[in-house]
C-alpha cells in the first residue's frame, strides 16, 4: 500500500548539492537566506570550501529511496506480527 502524502513529504525533505552533501531542504534555504549573500552561501559542513545556492539543489533521490525502503521494510514487519505470519497469527501443526 502506497502512502501518497509520506512520499510527497519525502520528496519535499531530502534535497543535495552539486557536491553530493545532503541537507533537509527547509533547513538549508533558511540558512542560504539568513547567511548568503546574493542567494550564495559557503556549505555549512566542516571541512568543505564549496559555495552552494538554492538553485543548485536537487533532490536527494537516493536518500528519498532508502527512507522508503526502510519504512516499507518495518510497515512489512509490523504487519507480519511476533511470529512473522501474516496478521501476527502462529501457524500450530497437529501431529494427527
Amino acid at each position: 500500500m502506497r502512502n501518497l502524502a509520506l512520499e510527497v513529504e519525502l520528496r519535499s525533505r531530502a534535497c543535495r548539492d552539486l557536491k553530493s552533501f545532503v541537507y533537509e531542504r527547509a533547513s538549508i534555504l533558511q540558512y542560504i537566506t539568513q547567511k548568503g549573500k546574493n542567494g550564495r552561501v559557503a556549505c555549512p559542513n566542516a571541512g568543505t570550501a564549496h559555495i552552494i545556492s538554492a538553485e543548485e539543489l536537487t533532490a536527494a533521490t537516493n536518500v528519498i529511496r532508502a527512507k522508503k525502503r526502510a519504512l516499507k521494510a518495518a510497515t512489512q514487519a509490523a504487519a507480519a506480527g511476533p511470529s512473522g505470519t501474516p496478521g501476527g497469527e502462529a501457524v500450530v501443526l497437529d501431529d494427527d
